[in-house]
């Protein structure tokens, strides 16, 4: 079993297991789809919690897969996140240990994200010439605001989870596992209005990213990606999630066709 369901009581919690580090097989993919359907459409949940095993969240492709066609079979990571998003019950991402790639984005899709004193959160993409590709350009911003989305992203270093905290990343830092990511959930999510996703992207000046592209020509030395996110980071400030979303996946693919990628955070 590659996500396991349980009811904790109201609130359903779907565990990601697929070691060694919880990448989004097809398996798995279609396991979490079948999971937040069904706490979706059970009258006896009122919010579920996403997460993985102590030591990762989610990871990102699987590279078994990579090249077959189980890596372009539905859901899809997009999909997979657009029925997060939408969800008419709350979802609530509960990360211990690494969330990175494609597992991060997989959280921030979510209604709200917890995490573990020791958890360990980032987008890495460029260190392998390409760039996040299922919303990380675009949440990330929306979330934390555009320097810090932009540091992050285009250096492709690990935050903690305190720093992620600070920046809102992260909605809560909780510190006895899985027990209290359910406290958490049943005192703010349960029963609760939740307040309306922020949007810290919008308004940023525009000189904010001719720094960046003049910082990155000295320290890029010759890298599309990082320019990519730039430009991608800058798209969320102006146009609607949908659009930016649409330009990410262009951008994404373009940079993917011309460097082959075999890694498990993306």
């Amino acid at each position: 079993m590659s996500c396991s369901y349980s009811a904790q009581g109201d609130v359903a919690v779907l565990q990601i297991d697929n070691p060694p580090v919880n990448a989004l097989s097809m398996l798995t993919r279609v396991q979490l789809r079948e999971g937040l359907e069904k706490g979706i459409s059970s009258s006896e949940i009122a919010a579920i919690i996403v997460t993985g095993t102590e030591r990762t969240f989610i990871g990102g492709a699987d590279i078994k897969e990579f090249g077959t066609a189980d890596s372009l079979a539905e859901p899809s990571l997009a999909a997979l996140i657009d029925l997060i998003e939408n969800s008419p019950k709350p979802v609530i991402a509960f990360i211990q240990g690494t969330a990175l790639g494609g597992g991060l984005e997989i959280a921030l899709g979510c209604q709200m994200r917890v995490a573990s004193a020791d958890a360990r959160l980032g987008l890495p993409e460029v260190a392998l010439g390409i760039m996040p590709g299922a919303g990380g350009t675009q949440r990330t911003p929306r979330l934390t605001g555009v320097a810090f989305a932009l540091d992050m992203m285009t250096s492709g270093r690990h935050v903690t989870a305190q720093a992620a905290r600070d920046a809102g990343l992260v909605d809560a830092i909780v510190d006895n596992g899985l027990d209290s990511a359910l406290a958490f959930v049943r005192q703010h999510v349960v029963g609760q209005t939740l307040a309306p996703r922020p949007n810290k992207a919008a308004g940023t000046d525009p000189a904010v990213f001719a720094e960046a592209r003049a910082r990155l020509k000295k320290s890029a030395r010759g890298a599309e990606a990082p320019f990519a996110i730039v430009d991608c980071v800058e798209r969320a400030c102006t146009a609607s999630l949908a659009e930016g979303l649409a330009y990410e996946q262009e951008r994404f693919f373009n940079l993917y066709e011309v460097v082959p990628v075999f890694w498990t955070g993306c």
